[in-house]
């Protein structure tokens, strides 16, 4: 069992900022330096240093291959997508794969209308993640050891997110959505990005959530692929704490239990239903999320 506060420092939650209909308190702390250098997965695609592909040529929706040809680590973030071969996919678990290795990693469908007949079996990197709502469900799941039925849990939140915001596309493409909602109309996202801070403390998405990395970059990076789909589970209605500090502090004292890693992170989830998970290498900690009732 791990607690999170065992490797979080001098934590600092800074005020908030309004987004649409989310409520965002922006995090900082310190923690023991990561010694090895992690290399996100939209960077090593654009250094054409990964190659993601179908498991083979008749694919399987729940499964690609990765190859890292870097010389470094490769850090896939629990959500994000990856688009082209059969359909789209995101990665149903945050993942640290070693230097020239290749493996088969979880993922989830979120184009449940295409499965291209075609021999291109290769993916590229895309401009999005899933959104809270997804991922919180997501969580739920696997951490209740029910990951047969995450896929179709995914494929239900989306159609209902086509519905709710009557958005089109004929192939009911996650991607597709998001991208024609024009991301201009969302004033101060950019100030999420733009800071030195490490995590936020959301509010506004249904339930709040708190969501931590090891650095600034793959904050930055994140939230880059995510505002879009934070906002589409905005509520819109006003959001009050008197103390945002409870969050903090439930979060720090929250036990953790060791799941199954795909990579060589090591996983950890929580048993309550905060559907937290933890990713943690060489005992630093990576990547953290943690929603609240």
């Amino acid at each position: 069992m791990k607690k999170i506060k065992n490797y979080i420092n001098d934590l600092t939650l800074f005020d908030p900022v309004q987004v649409n209909g989310l409520l965002v308190y922006p995090i900082d702390f310190k923690s023991r330096k990561l010694e090895r250098k992690l290399l996100l997965l939209d960077d090593c695609f654009d250094e054409d240093l990964v190659e993601a592909y179908e498991v083979n040529l008749s694919g399987n929706v729940e499964k690609i291959g990765i190859k890292n040809n870097s010389n470094h680590d490769l850090l896939i973030l629990d959500g994000e997508a990856i688009i082209g071969a059969k359909q789209n996919r995101i990665a149903q678990s945050t993942i640290i794969l070693s230097p020239k290795s290749e493996s088969i990693i979880p993922v989830n469908c979120v184009e449940k209308g295409r499965w291209s007949a075609t021999n291109d079996i290769y993916f590229e990197k895309s401009k999005f993640t899933i959104s809270p709502k997804m991922r919180d469900k997501k969580a739920e799941l696997l951490n209740n050891n029910e990951s047969l039925d995450v896929q179709s849990e995914m494929w239900k939140e989306i159609d209902e997110f086509s519905d709710k915001y009557n958005l089109n596309s004929h192939t009911s493409d996650l991607g597709k959505y998001l991208n024609d909602i024009d991301i201009n109309k969302f004033e101060n996202f950019e100030r999420l990005y733009d800071q030195n801070f490490k995590g936020c403390l959301v509010l506004g998405t249904g339930r709040p959530f708190l969501e931590i990395f090891h650095d600034e970059y793959a904050k930055n990076h994140f939230i880059k692929k995510s505002i879009k789909s934070w906002c589409i589970d905005s509520v819109n209605r006003d959001q009050e704490l008197t103390d945002p500090m409870n969050y903090i502090e439930e979060y720090l004292d929250s036990e953790w239990f060791k799941d199954n890693s795909v990579g060589i992170e090591k996983c950890f989830k929580t048993i309550d239903n905060s559907n937290g998970r933890s990713f943690f290498l060489d005992e630093n900690l990576i990547h953290s999320y943690y929603f609240y009732n």
